[in-house]
C-alpha cells in the first residue's frame, strides 16, 4: 500500500519512473517533525492494533473483551501474559504489538495484581529492574506481581547473600516500598507519552515516527527486512531492539550506572523517553548533555557491532566507558560551551577511578 502511494506521488503523470529525492520515512514524518504528515499505514495499523491492548488492560467491558480476557488472559494484563501456541490469527497480530503499547505504559497501582513489579513502571518513572539492576539480577522469580510481593511483606528470594553494595540497594527500595499501599481497587494503567494520562493513536503514532531510537538496525528491524538471522541479542539471547542495544543489554546497563553514580542520578535511563528527566537534574548536563549521550550511543553501538560483526566481544565493561570519554574529547572543540563539557569529562574521570 505504501510503495503504490509513494510512486503515485512521485511518478506523476505518464508512466516513466522518477528518481525519489526523499525517503518515504521521512515523507511520513509528522509535519510538527518536519515531515509531511503523509500516513505511514504499517505504523498506523500497528498503533490501532495497540488500541486493543489499552482497552483490555484498563478493564472496559463488552462482549468481545470479556471473551477475549477470559480466553487469553484469565486475569492477568497484557504484559503478565506468557506466548501461547493455538491462538488465533487475530490475538497473535494483536500480541504482536505488546512491545509498541509497553513502550508508553505505566501503572498506577491500586491491588498490585496485574503489574509486574520488576518489570513495569509504577513506581519510579522506569522499571525497578533498571533502577536497581544488581537486586533484579540474583532476584529468582522475576516476574513477581506487586500484590504477591506485598503478600510477602517485600520479602524476595534472592540466589545469593547481599554485599555491601547490595544492602545500600537494598535499604533505598524498602524506604519506598513502606510507602506504597495496596488496595482491593483494580490496576489503572496510565499513558505516559500523554499528559493527561489516556492513550491516544496519536502520541504513539508521533512518538514511533520520530523516535531514532527505531530506525537502529537491530536485529528485530533486519528481521523485517526479511533477514534471515535471528531477531536476538548475540550477548544476552534478549529480543534486540535499539533500546535494547542502548538501554537494556547488560554492557549498555553498566555504562549508564557508571554515568548515574557520576553525575548522582536517581536511576539509569531506560529509553530515550525518560532520558530527558535525567539530563535535566544538573547545570552542567542541560549544556552538555546531548554530547554525552551521543558519546555513550555511540561507544555501545560501535561495541556491539565489534561482536556481531567481527567476533570481538570486550573484555572488560569500563572499555565503552573509556570510548565514551574519548569521543566527549573530540567532539569537545566542537562544543559552542566547551568548558561545561571538559569540567563533565574531569568528573567522568574521577568516576572511573573509583569504578
Amino acid at each position: 500500500m505504501d510503495s503504490i502511494r509513494s510512486r503515485f506521488f512521485w511518478q506523476g503523470v505518464g508512466n516513466k519512473k522518477k528518481y525519489h529525492m526523499v525517503r518515504w520515512e521521512h515523507l511520513a514524518r509528522p509535519k510538527q517533525f518536519g515531515g509531511m504528515g503523509f500516513i505511514d499505514t504499517r505504523a498506523m495499523n500497528k498503533v490501532l492494533l495497540v488500541k486493543w491492548l489499552v482497552r483490555l488492560d484498563s478493564g472496559e467491558s463488552n462482549i468481545c473483551l470479556d471473551l477475549l480476557r477470559r480466553k487469553y488472559l484469565g486475569g492477568n494484563s497484557v504484559a503478565q501474559q506468557k506466548k501461547r501456541g493455538n491462538v488465533s490469527q487475530f490475538w497473535q497480530g494483536v500480541m504482536n504489538v505488546s512491545s509498541w503499547y509497553e513502550q508508553g505504559l505505566g501503572w498506577k497501582c491500586e491491588s498490585g495484581a496485574l503489574i509486574r513489579f520488576w518489570e513495569d513502571v509504577w513506581m519510579e518513572e522506569c522499571p525497578l529492574k533498571l533502577c536497581y539492576p544488581n537486586l533484579y539480577t540474583i532476584c529468582q522469580n522475576k516476574n513477581i506481581s506487586v500484590a504477591e510481593a506485598f503478600e510477602k511483606a517485600w520479602n524476595f528470594d534472592f540466589r545469593r547473600g547481599l554485599s555491601k553494595r547490595d544492602l545500600a540497594d537494598w535499604r533505598e527500595l524498602v524506604g519506598k516500598l513502606i510507602k506504597v499501599s495496596v488496595t482491593k481497587k483494580r490496576d489503572t494503567p496510565i499513558w505516559k507519552l500523554e499528559k493527561l494520562g489516556k492513550f491516544t493513536a496519536k502520541s504513539l503514532y508521533d512518538y514511533k515516527m520520530t523516535g531514532g531510537v527505531d530506525k537502529i538496525q537491530s536485529a528485530e528491524q533486519l528481521v523485517s527486512r526479511k533477514w534471515k538471522g535471528a531477531p536476538l541479542c548475540k550477548l544476552c539471547k534478549e529480543r534486540e531492539t535499539g533500546e535494547h542495544i542502548l538501554f537494556g543489554c547488560p554492557v549498555a546497563v553498566v555504562v549508564w550506572c557508571w554515568i548515574r553514580d557520576v553525575f548522582g542520578w536517581e536511576a539509569i535511563p531506560s529509553g530515550f523517553h525518560n532520558l530527558q528527566s535525567s539530563l535535566g537534574e544538573t547545570s552542567t548536563m542541560r549544556a552538555s548533555g546531548l554530547v554525552l549521550v551521543a558519546s555513550v550511543c555511540w561507544a555501545l553501538w560501535k561495541t556491539r557491532n565489534n561482536w556481531v560483526f567481527n567476533n570481538k566481544l570486550i573484555s572488560n565493561p569500563k572499555i565503552p566507558a573509556y570510548q565514551t570519554i574519548g569521543y566527549m574529547k573530540q567532539w569537545a572543540k566542537m562544543h559552542p560551551k566547551s568548558e561545561n563539557l571538559l569540567e563533565d569529562i574531569k568528573q567522568l574521570m574521577g568516576g572511573m577511578s573509583c569504578w
